[in-house]
C-alpha cells in the first residue's frame, strides 16, 4: 500500500490502493472549505486482464455538504450555503442541491436547518415557506394538532371541555362542580343551586336526589339534610324552599339524615300516659297505666287518673262509681252480702249493717245486698 494522506486536514480525501500492484505514490485531493469527505475514492485497475496491471492516475473526490445547507459545483469543488430562514436540507449532498421550502403547516425561523418546525398544537399556516413563527391561531373553544395547515383543521372542544383563549394547544376539562354542556366552548359553566357534578369533564349537571339540598352553585356534591328534617322538593322549583331542608312539623319526627318526609308521631292511646314528648327528632314515648287504681280515659294523658273511695277499676282505660250492692275502694268493687250487710246508694265507700229486728219485732222485708232489712213491731188483738 502507499502512504495515506493526513485525514481531516487540508488534504482530506485519503488514497488507498487496492490491488496486487501500487502507484509510485498516493495522489491528495482538497475538500473546499465547510464541506466534508463523504466518500474514500479509491485506486482502480485500469485493465484486469493484463498480465501486468497499471492503475488509474485520477481520483473522483466526493466532497459533501452537511445537512442544511445547499451545493454548488461537484467533487472536490463542492461550495456550500446555509439554507435560509423558511427553508431547509435534510441531509448530506455530495452534488448541486437547493435547500427546500418549509410546507403548510410548518416554519423555521433560523438559517441552516436541517428541518422544519411545525406549527404547535392550536395553530395551524396554509403558507409556505414561513420564515417566522407566524402560525394562525385556533379561536378560542378550538384547539388542532400540531403541523395544521387550515383554519378548518381547528376542532371543537369536546363536551366537559373548554379552551379559554385563542390557540391553546389543548382543551381543559372542566372542574367538578362545573360542565360544558355543548362542543367548542371557551368557558365552563357551574351548576345552578340544588344540582351538583362530582366529576370532571361532565357535560350535564345532576339533581340533587330527594332528601338532599345545595344551596350554593358550582358544587361537587349535595349536603343530606340533617336529622329533624327533610327535602323532598325538586330542585327545577324556583322557590328557597326547594333549595333547603324544612325542619319537621308539629306532631312529626325524623331520627334519620337525607330523609324525604318525617314521620307521624305515635298516640299514646287511653289506659296509659305520655312518658316522653316528641321532638323534630325523636318520637313520643307512653307507659301503660298499671297501679290498681290508674286509668286513663283520653288519648295522649299526660298523667294516669286515679280511682278514689267509692268507685273502682274497671280497666285500665275507666273508673266507674261503686253501685248498689257493693263496695269500692277506688281499686276493687266487694258485694255486701246480703245478709248482715247491703248498700241501697251509688258511689259507696263501704256496706252498711242490716237492722237486727228487736223483741217484739219482726221483719216485715227481709233485706237483700241493695236493700235495708225492715223490722216491724209486733201487734196485739183485742180480747
Amino acid at each position: 500500500r502507499g502512504a495515506a494522506c493526513p485525514a481531516f486536514s487540508a488534504e482530506h480525501p485519503q488514497f488507498e490502493a487496492h490491488g496486487r500492484k501500487e502507484p509510485a505514490g498516493n495522489v491528495c485531493g482538497a475538500c473546499a472549505a465547510g464541506t466534508t469527505l463523504f466518500e474514500r475514492p479509491l485506486a482502480i485497475f485500469n485493465d484486469s486482464s493484463a498480465a501486468s496491471p497499471t492503475f488509474a492516475t485520477s481520483l473522483n473526490w466526493r466532497c459533501s455538504c452537511p445537512a442544511g445547507h445547499e451545493s454548488s459545483g461537484s467533487g472536490a469543488s463542492v461550495q456550500c450555503t446555509p439554507c435560509p430562514a423558511g427553508k431547509y436540507f435534510p441531509f448530506d449532498k455530495t452534488t448541486e442541491a437547493k435547500c427546500y421550502t418549509c410546507g403548510a403547516g410548518r416554519f423555521q425561523n433560523e438559517t441552516g436547518q436541517a428541518a422544519c418546525v411545525p406549527c404547535q398544537a392550536g395553530r395551524f399556516s396554509a403558507q409556505e415557506g414561513l420564515s417566522t413563527d407566524s402560525c394562525g391561531v385556533c379561536a378560542a373553544g378550538k384547539t388542532s394538532l400540531p403541523g395544521s395547515v387550515a383554519a378548518s383543521a381547528c376542532e371543537n372542544c369536546t363536551l366537559g371541555t373548554v379552551a379559554a383563549t385563542a390557540g391553546v394547544p389543548v382543551c381543559i376539562p372542566c372542574a367538578a362542580g362545573t360542565i360544558a354542556s355543548t362542543t367548542g366552548l371557551a368557558a365552563c359553566t357551574a351548576c345552578d343551586a340544588g344540582r351538583f357534578a362530582s366529576s370532571t369533564r361532565s357535560s350535564a349537571c345532576a339533581e340533587c336526589a330527594p332528601g338532599k339540598r345545595q344551596p350554593a352553585t358550582g358544587q361537587s356534591a349535595c349536603i343530606a339534610c340533617e336529622v329533624g328534617t327533610y327535602h323532598n322538593t325538586s330542585a327545577a322549583a324556583t322557590a328557597a324552599a326547594a333549595l333547603a331542608c324544612v325542619a319537621c312539623p308539629r306532631g312529626k319526627y325524623q331520627t334519620a339524615a337525607a330523609q324525604t318526609a318525617c314521620t307521624t308521631t305515635r298516640i299514646c292511646p287511653a289506659g296509659t300516659k305520655v312518658l316522653t314528648h316528641p321532638t323534630e327528632v325523636s318520637d313520643r314515648t307512653c307507659s301503660r297505666c298499671d297501679g290498681a287504681k290508674e286509668y286513663s280515659e283520653v288519648d295522649n294523658a299526660p298523667n294516669c287518673s286515679t280511682c278514689g273511695s267509692g268507685s273502682y277499676r274497671a280497666s285500665a282505660t275507666s273508673c266507674i262509681p261503686c253501685p248498689p250492692g257493693f263496695k269500692c275502694d277506688g281499686a276493687n268493687k266487694t258485694a255486701c252480702d246480703g245478709h248482715s250487710q247491703f248498700q241501697d246508694q251509688t258511689g259507696q265507700p263501704t256496706c252498711k249493717d242490716h237492722a237486727v229486728c228487736k223483741k217484739g219485732q219482726y221483719s216485715s222485708s227481709t233485706g237483700s245486698a241493695t236493700a235495708p232489712r225492715v223490722c216491724t213491731a209486733w201487734t196485739t188483738c183485742a180480747a
